[in-house]
C-alpha cells in the first residue's frame, strides 16, 4: 500500500480509520519500549537506519494478505579505524611527493602528494571521529601523540608547498596550478581533520573529565565540548557574556545515590548553598522533582566588559572542570540530558552574570522550581518586555529581581503563564512567542519536556 492509499483508507473511517489508530498505537508502544524511530507507508531507502516501517513502500514486490506489513532497516556497521600505523604510512607517502618531486619538464606529475594515499587518508580519517575512535584515542595516550605529530608534519607540508606553488619558483603551466593548489586544499583539510578535529577534542574532554572517567561521563563531557568549542566560534558575533546549562534527568534511586556519593566526599554542604540561591549566576545549580524523575541542573556563566576572544569559554571550561558535583552525576546513569549554551552582546540589559543567558523563571514570591524549571536563551529584542513583565507580575503576584534588567527574562515567565493555563509545552512556547515584538530567535529547555 502507498503513502497516498495509506492516508486515503485512513480518512476513509469505519474498519480502515480503526486499523490506522490500532497501528498509530502499536508503533507508539515500539518507540515507547524499543525508542526506534517507526514510519508509515515509507520506502526503506528514505528512513534512516534503525528505523520500523509499516506498510513500507517497495514498488518492485506485490504482496499478498498481510505480507510486507512491517520492515526494519538495519544500521550500517560502522567504518573500520584504519591503524595509525596506517595513517603514518600515508603520511609518509604524501611527504615524498613534494612539489620538487612532482615536477619534470614544467609538467606537475599525476601523483603529486600521493593523490590517491592524500585521499584514501581524509576519508579514513572520519572513522576516528565516531565514538569508538574517541574512546580508543582517550584511554591510548601514546597513539593520540603520534596522530597528533602526523597531523602536524601534514600542516607543516601544506604551508610549504602552498609558498613553493605561490612564489611562482616552480612555474607550473595553467592546467597544473590550479590542480596542485587544490591537492593543497585537501593536505590542509586532512590535517585540519587529524588536529582539530580528532585530536583537540580528545585533549578538551580529557581537560574536562579528568583522568579515569567512565565510558558515561566521557560521552556527556565530549557534548559539552562540542556545544562550547561552537560557541567559541560565535563569540565573534557577541563576546560580553557567556553562559551554559546542563538539565539531567534522573531516577529516584540514581539521585539518591549521586547524594549519598557527596556527602563522602564532603561535598553536601556545596550543593545546598548552590541549589537554594535564587539567582541564576555562576554555579547555581537546581534539584526539583519531575514527575517520577528527578531533574538536576548546573548552570555556569562569565560576563565581562572588556576582554579577548576565547576567555569565557576558557572560563566556563574552568568552571566545568573544576566541579566536583558534576563530576559525581557524570558518572552515573542519567534517563535524559540536555545543554543550552549561548554567547551574549548585550543589546538590552547591563553585562552581568544575572543578565547573561541562560535565563531562568525563577521569581521573587514563587518557591524555585514550581511549576517546572524553563532556560531560556535569546537572539534578537523582546520589544513589548516592559509591559509584558508588568503585567506578569501583577496578575502572578510576584517580582522579578531586580538585578535582572535583560528583556529575556520575560520569555521563560510568558511560557510559564501559559503553562500555569495548562497548555502542554509546546503549545506554551508557541503562544508566548506569539505574545512578543520584535525580531527573535529564541530556544528554550524545561523539565517538563526532558531530553
Amino acid at each position: 500500500m502507498t503513502t497516498k492509499a495509506f492516508d486515503r483508507a485512513e480518512g476513509a473511517g469505519g474498519p480502515k480509520q480503526l486499523l490506522a489508530v490500532f497501528f498509530r498505537n502499536l508503533a507508539a508502544l515500539f518507540c515507547g519500549f524499543s525508542r526506534t524511530p517507526v514510519f508509515f507507508g515509507r520506502a526503506l531507502e528514505s528512513v534512516p537506519p534503525g528505523s520500523l516501517v509499516l506498510f513500507p513502500v517497495m514498488p518492485e514486490l506485490l504482496f499478498c494478505g498481510l505480507a510486507g506489513l512491517v520492515a526494519y532497516k538495519g544500521k550500517a556497521a560502522p567504518p573500520a579505524l584504519p591503524g595509525i600505523s596506517d595513517v603514518e604510512s600515508a603520511a609518509g607517502v604524501i611527504s615524498g611527493r613534494t612539489l620538487s618531486a612532482c615536477i619534470n619538464g614544467g609538467a606537475l606529475a599525476g601523483d603529486y602528494l600521493g593523490c590517491a594515499a592524500l585521499s584514501g587518508l581524509y576519508a579514513d580519517l572520519e572513522a576516528w571521529k565516531s565514538e569508538e575512535g574517541f574512546l580508543r584515542l582517550f584511554s591510548d595516550p601514546p597513539a593520540l601523540e603520534r596522530l597528533k605529530k602526523a597531523g602536524e608534519r601534514l600542516a607543516a607540508l601544506a604551508e610549504k608547498e602552498a609558498a613553493g606553488l605561490y612564489s611562482g619558483v616552480h612555474h607550473l603551466s595553467g592546467q597544473d596550478s590550479p590542480r596542485a593548489a587544490e591537492m593543497i586544499e585537501l593536505l590542509r583539510d586532512t590535517a585540519w581533520r587529524m588536529t582539530a578535529e580528532i585530536v583537540r577534542p580528545v585533549e578538551r574532554v580529557g581537560e574536562l573529565a579528568g583522568g579515569g572517567s567512565s565510558p558515561a561521563a566521557l560521552s556527556v563531557f565530549r557534548q559539552v565540548d562540542a556545544v562550547l568549542a561552537n560557541i567559541d566560534r560565535l563569540e565573534v558575533r557577541g563576546r560580553d557574556s557567556a553562559g551554559i546549562t546542563l538539565l539531567f534527568s534522573l531516577t529516584p534511586e540514581t539521585l539518591g545515590a549521586w547524594r549519598g556519593e557527596a556527602e563522602k566526599r564532603s561535598l553536601s554542604a556545596d550543593l545546598a548553598n548552590r541549589s537554594g540561591r535564587e539567582l541564576l549566576v555562576n554555579g547555581v545549580m537546581s534539584v526539583t522533582a519531575s514527575g517520577d524523575l528527578w531533574t538536576v541542573s548546573f548552570t555556569y556563566k562569565t560576563a565581562a566588559e572588556i576582554g579577548s576572544l576565547g576567555d569565557n569559554v576558557a572560563a566556563l571550561r574552568r568552571e566545568i572542570a573544576g566541579d566536583g558535583l558534576l563530576a559525581l552525576l557524570v558518572a552515573l546513569p542519567h534517563e535524559h540530558f540536555t545543554i543550552l549554551s549561548h554567547t551574549r552582546w548585550a543589546s538590552v540589559g547591563a553585562i552581568t552574570e544575572p543578565n547573561c543567558h541562560p535565563v531562568d523563571n525563577a521569581v521573587v514570591g514563587r518557591r524555585k522550581g514550581e511549576g517546572g524549571l524553563i532556560f531560556v536563551g535569546l537572539n534578537g529584542d523582546i520589544d513589548n518586555y516592559a509591559d509584558l513583565k508588568a503585567a506578569y507580575e501583577a496578575s502572578a503576584g510576584v517580582t522579578v529581581p531586580a538585578e535582572l534588567t535583560t528583556d529575556t527574562k520575560i520569555i521563560p515567565l510568558q511560557i510559564q503563564k501559559h503553562l500555569d493555563a495548562g497548555r502542554p509545552v509546546t503549545e506554551a512556547f508557541r503562544l508566548a512567542v506569539n505574545d512578543f515584538s520584535g525580531s527573535h530567535a529564541i530556544f528554550m529547555i524545561t523539565d517538563r519536556a526532558p531530553g
